[in-house]
């Protein structure tokens, strides 16, 4: 086991585990890490083969490390890289730098709330907090992302047992698969890269406040029929789409500036009360498997209509 005191600057000490802990990997079991003052980055790199059941990385201890960077790329298509990060005191942000499709990160037992930065990559991020940490009802979870792309079908980001996301997107575009937070209530969006996110956004998240965006937001409403929500875009060219009979009196859609466009799986969803909560709109997107007329003029502000592959109710 190693004991690193790093000094007072901004130090970055860096580790790696190779494989399933094979020959040459440097972050054990009893590692010891002081960071000192200033702001410390703790950089792991990850190679090899994991196994089909990953590989967790336990029983290091840091104090005065205020960042852990992983760069992942795990070879293995199954299994998952996890941190435990029981004896981690001091950290403030958690991520990936860099990473594979298969490079997939877990951080679990995390001790206090953290940032999480995701950039350059295809890699899962999961955080978990130990039960203390998220006890409270108005818990936040900062996201930072920046230039990645699902390039797999799987990316997933996901953080458990917070109220409110602030989903940062930086760089030219991000494109996750899933956005995970079964316990969230609000997300708020800014930033300059174009965003998407491929499935439906978590049905318990009520209120989306993409207003401080100024990328493209491409998002899909996936609310609970009997549940009132809102969404709000910032100054990109939008799309959110409303899964089958998520749009309806109990929703409100703001486009802000741009040309945006709601998609409709079902034009019955559309009628003189619906439309009147969208606001800011100007193209309506109708799904080509839908043969019921949608109604373009419940919505006063669409001046287009546009067809899209997509399912339907009828």
């Amino acid at each position: 086991a190693d004991n690193i005191d790093a000094g007072s600057g901004d130090d970055t000490i860096s580790g790696l585990l190779q494989g399933d802990a094979a020959a040459g990997t440097t972050l054990q079991p009893g590692d010891v890490i002081e960071g000192g003052k200033g702001t410390d980055t703790l950089k792991v790199s990850v190679a090899g083969d994991s196994g089909n059941n990953g590989y967790s990385v336990t029983a290091f201890e840091t104090s005065n490390v205020e960042k852990l960077m992983i760069n992942n790329f795990d070879t293995d298509a199954t299994g998952v890289t996890t941190f435990d990060l029981s004896l981690a005191a001091g950290l403030t942000t958690v991520g990936l730098n860099a990473s594979s499709a298969t490079g997939d990160t877990t951080f679990t037992n995390v001790q206090n709330l953290v940032d999480l930065e995701v950039s350059s990559g295809s890699g899962s991020a999961v955080v978990t907090y130990a039960a203390a940490v998220t006890a409270g009802a108005a818990d936040v979870q900062n996201i930072t992302l920046k230039n990645v792309a699902d390039s797999s079908n799987t990316m997933t980001i996901s953080t458990e047992a917070v109220e409110t996301l602030n989903l940062v997107s930086n760089g030219a575009a991000n494109t996750v698969r899933t956005l995970t937070s079964t316990s969230a209530t609000s997300l708020n969006i800014s930033g300059a890269g174009n965003l998407t996110i491929e499935t439906a956004v978590e049905g318990g998240i009520a209120a989306i406040d993409g207003s401080a965006a100024t990328g493209n937001l491409t998002l899909t409403v996936g609310r609970d029929a009997s549940k009132a929500g809102s969404t709000v875009t910032g100054s990109g060219n939008d799309s959110i789409t409303y899964a089958d009979d998520a749009w309806n009196a109990l929703q409100t859609l703001d486009g802000g500036e741009g040309s945006d466009t709601i998609i409709l799986a079902d034009a019955d969803d559309l009628t003189a009360i619906t439309g009147a909560n969208a606001s800011s709109i100007e193209v309506l997107g109708a799904s080509t498997a839908d043969t019921t007329y949608y109604t373009y003029t419940h919505i006063p502000t669409v001046t287009s209509v546009a067809s899209y592959m997509g399912g339907s109710n009828d």
